[in-house]
């Protein structure tokens, strides 16, 4: 009797145990294991968000692809005007209410710009003659504007108690599209009241060394305007009538060169060379800028 309530309970326990081997098998094949997932985005940031990600008062403008001039790009960021004058060709960079040498430092490329201009006092009808610091850059060239309010931007804040304002130019990989070797670049805009005509041609090529490790590469740009100085009010009234001459009339035209060297990842030379020339107001403006770069990184 014993006997056979033994075999009962042992075959019971076998049966139970493998049902449970049988759900447990089961439940194993369906359950799927994926490898690790890795989610990165491959979207190329804008000046406009890499000012954001740093501390202090920082902003930037991208690259102006409409008609609106460099001094309507300015006006639009906080705590930034400028001197919009028509008797003076170049941009002066007004921040937090100051403007001109020792309070902001204006640069094209990290070069400090420091002309000083006044203009004609038969112009200022009554008053004292406009001047103004300013610099004198071609539009067609300019692919970022960094700006930073306060001393608080290194040596760009040097001699700078409001801030600075730094204006970089088109380059080598600013030409050419990724993994090829040479390339040219164009733009071009006209318009009526006041704008006139521009263009510019840019040509850039670089060529691998050191078994692709580094590189070699250069570039020219050109770049001509030919801007009105006359245009209508509101009220149809054109602007001879009361504030600018034909001597106003600009035709400035520019070039850009620049070489780079840089034969591993860790080493960098650029050399450049900057030529503005432009007759304005019965003057002959003539500026040139060079300078030779070294980075190092590790």
């Amino acid at each position: 009797m014993k006997t056979q309530l033994t075999r009962k309970i042992l075959g019971s326990c076998i049966l139970f145990s493998g049902i449970h081997s049988l759900v447990f098998a089961a439940e194993t094949e369906k359950t799927v294991q994926f490898s690790s997932l890795k989610v990165s985005s491959a979207q190329k940031q804008t000046p406009e968000q890499k000012a954001l990600s740093k501390p202090g008062a920082y902003s930037a403008i991208g690259e102006i692809n409409n008609l609106s001039s460099v001094e309507q790009a300015l006006r639009s960021t906080p705590g930034t005007y400028t001197q919009m004058d028509a008797s003076q060709p170049g941009v002066g960079v007004n921040i937090r209410g100051l403007s001109g040498f020792g309070r902001v430092n204006m640069m094209i490329d990290g070069v400090t710009q420091t002309m000083y201009s006044t203009s004609p006092s038969q112009y200022a009808h009554g008053g004292q003659p406009y001047n103004q610091f300013n610099s004198m850059i071609d539009p067609n060239f300019i692919v970022q504007i960094d700006i930073s309010r306060g001393q608080q931007d290194g040596e760009n804040s040097i001699n700078a108690l409001a801030g600075s304002a730094n204006f970089k130019t088109i380059g080598i990989d600013d030409v050419l599209f990724s993994n090829h070797r040479w390339g040219i670049r164009s733009k071009a805009a006209r318009g009526t009241n006041g704008l006139g005509y521009n263009g510019m041609v840019a040509i850039a090529g670089k060529q691998p060394i050191f078994n692709h490790d580094g590189y070699i590469g250069a570039m020219f740009a050109i770049s001509g305007h030919n801007i009105e100085s006359s245009y209508k009010n509101g009220a149809g009234f054109n602007s001879h009538e009361f504030a600018t001459t034909k001597d106003f009339n600009q035709k400035p035209h520019s070039e850009l060169a620049k070489i780079s060297f840089k034969p591993n990842d860790s080493h960098e030379i650029e050399l450049s060379g900057r030529f503005y020339n432009n007759k304005f107001n019965r003057r002959t403006i003539e500026s040139q800028d060079y300078y030779a770069k070294y980075r190092y990184t590790r």
